[in-house]
């Protein structure tokens, strides 16, 4: 009878493991997977923005994510998320044991690419500890990360039921693609007072599937979100100092001040003289 492949049929060894932090406006992370290796990628605070084979993919606390031989991906903190993305990677490799499975496509050792682990601590516990042990480089550390990297995945399949499943079908994973497409366009038209309807316009997609995908991949709606970059400009313009505040606004699509003012101040708890002022101080510091 032909064996299936299957992730208890194999041994894993881990090659190389760590935590990274990234900052929001900080430098963008990229990889490539090494032809015969996986990554496993596990967030353990705020959400970041995994770009897999120019794709978008939104990782939160919690969030899982395998990633295959020979993939190149990007990693950056998440629009509209904390100011923060913390995750646990572990680079490892899967032999199939002797007499049982020929190395061929190893992609269907795991039930899913995506899933979310915020119920099951003990797929958290296992990340950490082979982060832990693999850095304690002691004379066992590879023994007991082989042996941690086998109950990993040795969970995850136990505790399928309680791991949710966050992969898309490959139309959703296009949609999401339009999203990027719609920041763009909104980079590019600070100076328009753009609406609802431009928005889901440049998306090419129906209103109410556009701003439920948008929402959850940004933590805005559309229209906030259009608001927030802009405010986000108008700080940037203030700190070159190039333009007065009025011109800021008129550049920016606001035709009454009074209205700049009172968006800038909702969103930044001040208003754009008050945030120039505390640009100031901070500078006299």
């Amino acid at each position: 009878m032909k064996k299936r492949a299957t992730p208890l049929n194999y041994v894993f060894t881990v090659e190389l493991a760590g935590k990274i932090e990234l900052e929001k406006g900080g430098r963008l992370e990229s990889h490539r997977i090494d032809c015969d290796t996986f990554d496993l990628l596990h967030a353990t605070q705020g959400s970041g923005r995994i770009t897999l084979n120019g794709r978008d993919h939104l990782l939160r606390k919690g969030d899982c994510m395998f990633l295959f031989p020979g993939e190149c991906f990007e990693a950056s903190v998440a629009e509209g998320g904390a100011a923060r993305f913390e995750r646990t990677w572990i680079h490892f490799n899967a032999f199939s044991l002797p007499l049982m499975l020929p190395k061929t496509d190893r992609r269907g050792l795991f039930p899913f690419r995506f899933f979310n682990a915020r119920n099951t601590p003990a797929v958290t516990t296992l990340c950490l500890k082979i982060v832990k042990e693999f850095h304690a480089d002691l004379d066992w550390s590879q023994a007991l990360c082989t042996a941690y990297m086998t109950e990993l995945i040795a969970t995850i399949l136990r505790e399928r039921p309680l791991l949710k499943d966050t992969g898309y079908p490959a139309q959703v994973l296009k949609n999401i693609s339009r999203l990027a497409e719609v920041r763009h366009f909104i980079e590019q038209n600070f100076e328009r007072k753009l609406s609802q309807q431009d928005l889901v316009h440049a998306s090419g997609l129906s209103k109410n599937y556009f701003s439920s995908l948008f929402k959850r991949y940004t933590g805005y709606t559309p229209y906030h979100y259009y608001c927030r970059r802009k405010i986000d400009r108008a700080k940037e313009l203030l700190i070159e100092g190039q333009l007065t505040v009025s011109e800021i606004g008129y550049r920016l699509g606001f035709e009454d001040m009074h209205y700049f003012s009172n968006t800038f101040k909702k969103w930044t708890g001040v208003s754009p003289t008050g945030y120039l002022r505390q640009i100031h101080v901070e500078e006299a510091l």
